[in-house]
């Protein structure tokens, strides 16, 4: 069974803490890109596509 969670780091400990677990193999700690690229990207693809 794979859940996935969004969790916000607050402490460095933290990071060190989820590290370790996914050393033991208990989870996988993936990086996403922030949500404010993805934007930024899209507007520079459509640019200058529409008029007003």
């Amino acid at each position: 069974m794979l859940q996935s969670v969004v969790i916000d780091i607050i402490n460095q400990k933290a990071l060190k803490l989820l590290q370790d677990l996914e050393l033991l193999q208990l989870i996988r700690v993936r990086k996403e890109k922030a949500q404010d690229a993805v934007l930024t990207d899209w507007i520079a693809k459509y640019k200058g596509a529409m008029t007003k």
